[in-house]
């Protein structure tokens, strides 16, 4: 009706790309719920009055002690996130930042910090072939279904599991789907959810990840309470995998949850993933009401095509050369992602993961000096093109 004066924010669609990358890296979850709200930092477009001076995008981030610059707005209104190192930027630039308030965009003119080449790593991640399990339907799913199938490389599967009276519309949805991925396999299998013996005879330890929808159509309580109910009977068949195998279960498990006042519950059942659907949707719609580019950073985000955040191991990054530690400050961590064409704005420390009041070992934007001491079962939240 007005261009260009309305915003418009897909609920269904931000929160199932969210759900998919959380599911698919270890940590991103507590990441993305740093990112997403005022309570932790936010993203902000940034200018210094006396301009630029011919920086180039590597060498700003040097300028900042704790802001991280993630991208760029150009003169033409353009936004791209993770640019080349040695794009100048130009005096009608914006930079995207993340920062923890607008009034701590600690922009200096000059280099406020000077990092040590280190030895660094040649290693790459190899892409494995995934095997992913969704429980549950909502508006959300064909979403999910479509992110998952897109991400994957070929010889990979995604399964959906639905109640049994479900109506036939889901494997019509279902088999559309399918039909436009066929180099991955994917299946539909109807059970009675209340049955730990149909549950079980799925083999779930199986699976890369199983990830859990919250339902539709009902108050959040009870939403959430059939959510932390299927969230329950599978922790315990994991349980049950491992007294029986001796073998520790290494399938992710991920929840939606619609309510946030059930966020201890689902600690408690010993989740570290998961994703508070009304809260993550508030905050990302409060943010873009004060300013909405801000849209235009998340859909980027979420998307598969261009960069997307990463937790990768820290073995990625430096050559360890024998030792079991590594003594560096932040922002010789910056300097290592930079080597990789990656922007690096927070790390993870594995002596944590288990820890809630550390947000699960997850540190975002600290200061550049600050010194780090990681060992090999850490890592690096990263802005990047692909997980290898």
């Amino acid at each position: 009706i007005v261009d260009g004066k309305v915003t418009t924010l897909n609920e269904a669609e931000v929160l199932a790309r969210m759900l998919v990358q959380t599911s698919r890296n270890e940590g991103l979850a507590m990441v993305y719920a740093d990112l997403v709200g005022f309570e932790g930092n936010e993203f902000y477009f940034f200018r210094p009055d006396d301009g630029w001076n011919s920086v180039t995008f590597g060498q700003l981030q040097y300028h900042f002690m704790e802001t991280v610059p993630l991208g760029i707005r150009s003169g033409d209104g353009s936004i791209t996130l993770n640019p080349p190192q040695d794009q100048v930027l130009t005096e009608e630039d914006d930079v995207v930042v993340l920062a923890e308030d607008d009034s701590t965009i600690n922009y200096s003119s000059h280099p406020v910090v000077s990092p040590q080449p280190r030895k660094y790593s040649t290693l790459r991640k190899e892409v494995p072939v995934e095997n992913h399990m969704v429980v549950g339907w909502n508006n959300k799913a064909p979403i999910v279904l479509r992110e998952y199938a897109a991400y994957m490389k070929e010889g990979s599967s995604v399964n959906l599991l639905v109640q049994a009276d479900l109506h036939e519309g889901v494997q019509q949805t279902f088999d559309h789907i399918a039909a436009g991925f066929p180099k991955i396999k994917m299946t539909l299998n109807e059970i009675d959810f209340r049955s730990k013996e149909e549950m079980a005879a799925l083999n779930l330890p199986t699976y890369t990840t199983v990830s859990i929808l919250a339902g539709s159509g009902e108050e959040a309580e009870e939403i959430d309470a059939k959510t932390i109910m299927r969230l329950l009977l599978i922790r315990n068949i994991f349980q049950d995998y491992a007294q029986q195998t001796g073998e520790e279960n290494k399938t992710k498990l991920i929840t939606e949850i619609v309510n946030s006042e059930n966020t201890e519950l689902v600690m408690r059942a010993g989740i570290r993933d998961f994703l508070i659907s009304n809260q993550f949707v508030s905050r990302i719609f409060a943010q873009i009401a004060m300013e909405s580019d801000v849209m235009r950073v998340y859909d980027d985000l979420f998307s598969e095509d261009g960069s997307e955040v990463y937790v990768k191991p820290i073995e990625l990054y430096f050559d360890f050369e024998g030792g079991d530690s590594l003594e560096v400050t932040f922002a010789e961590c910056v300097l290592a992602a930079q080597q990789r064409e990656e922007v690096c704005f927070g790390y993870k420390l594995g002596s944590e993961e288990k820890d809630a009041a550390q947000a699960f070992g997850i540190h975002v934007i600290p200061r550049k000096d600050r010194t780090l001491t990681l060992s090999k079962s850490d890592g690096l939240i990263v802005l990047a093109e692909d997980e290898s």
